[in-house]
């Protein structure tokens, strides 16, 4: 099995708060099959910042310590 690890920079607003987030180097992990289909999928962000934007409390400044959470799965060849 082959994987290949890539680094994102994403950007987004939450609607419901309108807090921006903005990360870099979101880790995104794939790995392939013999046919070079993709199998699995997991990816690791800030999870911290992430839910601070979900909570947005506007006297909260943007967060030293990043918590890395890996999850998701797509693709994977049952057979």
């Amino acid at each position: 099995m082959r994987a290949e690890v890539v680094l994102v920079d994403v950007e987004f607003v939450v609607r419901h708060t309108g807090a921006r987030v903005s990360e870099t180097d979101e880790i995104h992990v794939w790995r392939f099959n013999e046919d070079g289909l993709v199998s699995r999928f997991k990816h690791g962000v800030d999870t911290h910042r992430h839910q601070l934007a979900i909570t947005h409390d506007r006297s909260q400044q943007s967060p030293a310590n990043k918590s890395m959470h890996l999850s998701g799965e797509v693709g994977r060849n049952r057979s």
